[in-house]
């Protein structure tokens, strides 16, 4: 049995157009993000550390997060944001590392990902949501629920730092942020296989992230583009 909350189910195509789905990566800096605030946006994980944020989010949504004091620190950040849209895409198996003033989302077991398994969210009904090897990808599959069939990566990066900390070396879960080739890969073939699904839908999904490695130009990993890239000023 699915334990959503059934404020997620009720949200399914309550919304139309175009999401901006922003990771935490530093690049956020490097552009003007002020129009936002006009758009549909979705944040996510330790985003609300970013005190100097020029928008206010649509929703935030966390995934993953293992150890319920890494939450309750979280929590307080949370707070500041004025969405009351705010998600735990969490395994039924680790239901007690939950909030209440966050909106449940059951989360597969982690061996069910994209890359093999596809997206959910397209059709009407929601089953327990894969992951995208990444927040921002799995998250995805929740605007896909709302309606939106229009999506655009910001400050997706695996690699230095945040935007609330761009000299961080440690994830904001207190790891080395080190990351693996095959780490890499592996977000790729998500998001290869998520644009597949949603351009036979009839939707988009694209990045425009400078010098993304889904777009092939993070040079330091070598890898093809999987999702093309967009100039955000010129979607503006």
């Amino acid at each position: 049995m699915v334990t959503h909350d059934q404020r997620v189910l009720e949200l399914h195509n309550g919304y139309r157009g175009r999401c901006f789905m922003l990771g935490n990566g530093p690049s956020l800096l490097r552009q003007d993000l002020t129009p936002l605030q006009r758009e549909s946006t979705f944040v996510c994980n330790a985003f609300p550390k970013w005190k100097e944020r020029p928008f206010e989010p649509t929703f935030y949504g966390v995934t993953d997060i293992i150890q319920k004091p890494f939450l309750d620190s979280l929590m307080p950040y949370v707070e500041t944001l004025e969405t009351p849209w705010k998600f735990n895409v969490q395994w039924a198996s680790r239901r007690e590392v939950h909030d209440d003033r966050l909106i449940y989302v059951e989360k597969a077991p982690d061996h069910v990902q994209v890359q093999g398994d596809g997206l959910v969210g397209l059709g009407d009904e929601l089953p327990p949501i894969p992951t995208g090897r990444t927040t921002p990808l799995t998250l995805v599959q929740l605007a896909l629920w709302f309606g939106f069939r229009e999506l655009y990566f910001l400050g997706f990066e695996q690699h230095g730092g945040y935007v609330y900390d761009p000299d961080a070396i440690r994830t904001h879960q207190g790891y080395q942020m080190e990351r693996h080739v095959r780490y890499y890969r592996a977000i790729q073939r998500c998001a290869e296989r998520a644009r597949a699904e949603i351009e036979a839908a009839g939707g988009t999904l694209a990045d425009c992230t400078p010098d993304g490695y889904l777009t092939g130009q993070y040079k330091e990993i070598p890898a093809k583009a999987v999702l093309p890239y967009k100039r955000f000023e010129e979607l503006l």
